[in-house]
């Protein structure tokens, strides 16, 4: 995949992240005045955010599926074949090693990308559910201790500060709910259940994004520790050192049978 390689992924990932920026900031400050306008931009926050996740899924899953060979460990059983030349040995491990680091780049661009896509999803939730309330006045998605609230009382701030309560249940496993610490008094209204399976499907990415960036982690770290040092030539073994090691074992193995 050409279009992964190098920095064409993470230019794209910069340049997509100010025109999404900039959209999301126009529709905050109430510059999409149209209704139809609104739910468009909307839709296409969504979409773009979606999409920069499949890409980092794309990258991810080939790392995680994907286990090289140990280099220590296959060095360690090439040197056992003393038929099997230096060069030939240096040669195999030197695939390994690179096949080993472009594996590790892609689990780094790949963590990259789905955290950007992350990013791009929480304010495409702050920015859909302050949309819904601007565009459905009369409709319920939200509630407070009371009951559930008309949209049109609920402000562009206060849909934000929910968003940020459904990103730090998703983030740290419910913890803020167990306390009590929230940024707002609001809940989803579960008798409005398209926005409340909305809801939980963001929460199930992030909580997806949070795990696969755990795992990218620790593999690349395990990766790196899997790199092996310089091959030296072995030295030749004189003859009788060898036979003499052999019948040892032998003897050793015989007594041990006994």
């Amino acid at each position: 995949m050409p279009f992964f390689a190098g920095r064409k992924l993470p230019m794209y990932l910069a340049v997509n992240g100010i025109l999404f920026l900039f959209v999301a900031a126009m529709m905050t400050n109430g510059a999409f005045w149209n209704a139809g306008l609104l739910k468009s931009a909307a839709l296409l926050l969504l979409a773009n955010a979606i999409i920069v996740l499949i890409v980092g899924a794309v990258l991810i899953f080939p790392v995680i599926l994907d286990s090289p060979a140990d280099e220590r460990k296959f060095g360690n059983l090439l040197a056992r074949h003393t038929a099997i030349s230096h060069e030939i040995r240096s040669a195999v491990l030197a695939g390994l090693r690179a096949e080993t680091d472009a594996l590790r780049q892609r689990a780094h661009i790949g963590r990259l990308t789905v955290i950007t896509g992350a990013i791009f999803l929480m304010v495409a939730f702050g920015s859909a559910t302050a949309v819904i309330t601007r565009v459905l006045p009369s409709d319920s998605i939200l509630a407070d201790r009371s009951g559930p609230l008309l949209d049109s009382k609920i402000t562009p701030e206060n849909a934000w500060r929910f968003t940020g309560d459904q990103v730090s249940g998703a983030l740290f496993l419910d913890i803020p709910e167990l306390y009590h610490w929230y940024l707002s008094d609001f809940v989803n209204n579960t008798k409005a259940p398209a926005y409340t399976t909305f809801t939980f499907a963001f929460r199930a990415v992030l909580g997806w994004v949070s795990l696969v960036t755990m795992i990218t982690l620790a593999r690349s770290f395990r990766l790196r520790r899997r790199s092996a040092p310089a091959i030296r030539k072995p030295r030749k073994v004189p003859a009788q050192a060898a036979a003499a090691a052999a019948s040892g074992l032998e003897v050793a193995s015989r007594s041990m049978a006994e």
